[in-house]
C-alpha cells in the first residue's frame, strides 16, 4: 500500500511538470518493478489495475485510461 501511495505522488509531480505522464507497465507482481513512462491525451488519466493470477497473487498494470472509463 505504501508504494501505491508513492505512485500516486509521483504521478501529480509529473503532471505539474510536463503534462500528466504515467507509468506504463503490464502484469507485474509489483509495482516497484515498474520503469516506464507515458504521456497521456488530454481525455486520459493515470490508471492502476490490481487483479489476481491464478494462483491469487495480485498482479498489477499501469496505464493511461480514458477519463470516461475511470469511474
Amino acid at each position: 500500500m505504501f508504494l501505491i501511495g508513492i505512485l500516486i505522488q509521483l504521478v501529480y509531480c509529473f503532471s505539474l511538470v510536463s503534462g500528466l505522464r504515467c507509468y506504463n507497465c503490464k502484469n507485474l507482481n509489483s509495482v516497484s518493478k515498474c520503469y516506464f513512462r507515458t504521456s497521456c491525451g488530454q481525455d486520459e488519466s493515470c490508471s492502476l489495475s490490481r487483479y489476481p493470477d491464478e494462483y491469487g497473487v495480485d498482479i498489477y498494470s499501469l496505464g493511461c485510461l480514458s477519463k470516461s472509463m475511470s469511474h
